[in-house]
């Protein structure tokens, strides 16, 4: 288990105030500022830092919390399965980006299904930053992402990798055997996903390697949805930059095309992401055959 001391450290971090930590966990401020205090002249650095009257963690402190958000992670687990051995053996939670839900996650699940030790499976489905939130707080044993994440607070695995590629709909007048310049879709509306979402950090990453912005093009639409943004596309209303494997469907049956664009040629891994050094890391991999 862990020092009062160290969950203290997590939850000011959290929270970035003493005053609220103090409140969560009933506890008076001087006795967080204490434990603090405590825990960096232990460690002989610096943890916390004001800039502009906020309270940041310093780069030390950023690592501590990796490694004992991690720990705490994994010791609550570890004492779970000590107390309900079964219940814990036999029931799996995981997270998936809604990029993947349709296409790459039904394979993973047959894979946990072929595996034959759960017989309970929950899958939540959220976008890239909330999956990662998920993994780090403990709510769920690993999660299946497209987007880049810091790597160093998190381990993870390469499951496969994925084109993700400029699409549209014929209905837009576009030419998938014309190769195209960025330029000469900036008058067509551009469809994206939200902040947060592994996509739309992607689609950012390629626009400003060509120094552009999604304001640059005629119209820009940003939706929270993978399957919402088919339907405007099938429409005819825009472009998009998804995977591959998102309109598979769509794209055998033509009702969607990909579009080439000079010098564009993106394929990004597919990860499975858990708690940092974690021990649970090999049955994870055992469990997806990896």
């Amino acid at each position: 288990m862990l020092e009062q001391k160290y969950l203290t450290f997590i939850k000011v971090a959290q929270l970035g105030s003493y005053t609220k930590a103090a409140k969560q966990l009933f506890i008076s401020q001087p006795a967080v500022s204490q434990q603090l205090t405590s825990l960096e002249n232990e460690l002989g650095v610096k943890l916390f830092t004001y800039h502009n009257r906020q309270l940041k963690l310093t780069c030390e402190g950023e690592k501590l919390l990796t490694y004992v958000q991690s720990l705490k992670v994994q010791t609550d687990k570890f004492v779970t399965n000590l107390h309900h051995p079964s219940s814990l053996q036999t029931s799996l939670t995981i997270a998936t980006t809604m990029s993947l839900a349709n296409e790459i996650t039904p394979n993973i699940i047959a894979k946990i299904q072929a595996n034959n030790t759960f017989t309970k499976l929950n899958c939540k489905i959220a976008n890239t930053k909330l999956c990662l939130e998920l993994v780090q707080a403990g709510k769920v044993d690993f999660a299946l992402i497209e987007g880049n994440f810091p790597k160093e607070k998190f381990s993870s695995h390469i499951i496969t990798e994925e084109k993700f590629i400029p699409v549209c709909s014929p209905l837009l007048g576009l030419n998938a055997e014309q190769t195209y310049r960025f330029s000469d879709l900036l008058n067509y509306p551009v469809i994206y996903r939200e902040e947060g979402s592994g996509s739309y950090n992607i689609f950012k990453t390629i626009l400003a390697s060509r120094n552009i912005a999604p304001s640059d093009f005629k119209f820009n639409y940003q939706v929270g949805s993978p399957t919402a943004i088919k339907a405007l596309l099938l429409k005819g209303l825009g472009i998009s930059f998804i995977y591959q494997t998102v309109a598979k469907q769509e794209l055998a049956t033509k009702q969607l095309i990909p579009l080439k664009i000079e010098n564009l040629n993106i394929t990004h891994p597919i990860y499975l992401v858990y708690s940092k050094n974690s021990y649970f890391a090999k049955d994870y991999l055992n469990i997806l055959g990896l």
